[in-house]
């Protein structure tokens, strides 16, 4: 005959343990996004950083600057357009950590780190993949272009990397072409002579939807499905 002290305790080990599990699956991250139409105010930027702020939880702010963007070929860089941009690329990661010490709690310390990734290739090496801390918390996608971007760093282990980030609660902002890459389907720019002004006339957006001919015409693998952004108007 059971014991009536250990039925009890059966009981409430029983309900301990369907708590627990209901509480981690309250507790799974949030995923957010910050996409900001153009240019690098500091009011946009404090957005982005304030977000970042609260994912911390080790009191270091970590936020990865991603210039993806920024190239005129995916696939080919002299070493002056590289050291070009990357020259700028570190002004605006310069912005962006300005941006999270003005928003940060006393007790925190911001680090913005630029991740030097221009053309293709540079999305494999591993001094890049390394950048991606386990703490991450936030990544920011300068403006440029967004077709160039996708060229660079679809289907790649970066890419990879990022969605890992995003998918632990990493924030993702950027501006311009690097709002444009946070839709899973992309709009690459207008047909024609078409503009934004012409934006809801058919046929008159170059959208990248996954699932195409091209495995890389798409936004980043983590975007939202739920929207398409337009960066600009």
């Amino acid at each position: 005959m059971k014991k009536p002290w250990l039925k009890l305790f059966m009981i409430l080990f029983l309900l301990t343990g369907f708590n627990f599990q209901t509480v981690q699956a309250a507790i799974s991250p949030v995923h957010t996004y910050v996409p900001i139409g153009s240019g690098y105010s500091s009011d946009t930027l404090q957005l982005f950083a304030r977000q970042a702020v609260q994912h911390d939880t080790n009191s270091t702010v970590d936020i990865l600057v991603i210039p993806i963007t920024f190239a005129t070929d995916p696939f080919n860089i002299s070493n002056g357009e590289r050291q070009q941009n990357l020259t700028l690329a570190d002004n605006r990661r310069g912005l962006v950590e300005s941006a999270c010490n003005a928003v940060k709690l006393p007790n925190q310390t911001c680090r913005a780190v630029l991740a030097p990734v221009l053309v293709r290739s540079d999305s494999y090496l591993q001094s890049n993949l390394d950048l991606f801390v386990p703490d991450m918390d936030g990544m920011y996608i300068l403006g440029g272009d967004q077709t160039i971007a996708m060229q660079v760093v679809a289907n790649t282990p970066f890419e990879e990397r990022m969605a890992n980030a995003f998918d632990a609660g990493a924030v993702v902002g950027g501006n311009s072409a690097g709002a444009a890459v946070e839709s899973l389907n992309m709009i690459g720019g207008y047909t024609g002579n078409n503009g934004p002004e012409n934006g809801f006339q058919q046929g008159s957006v170059d959208l990248w939807l996954p699932g195409g001919s091209d495995p890389n015409g798409r936004g980043l693998s983590f975007g939202m499905a739920s929207a398409v952004l337009d960066q600009h108007e």
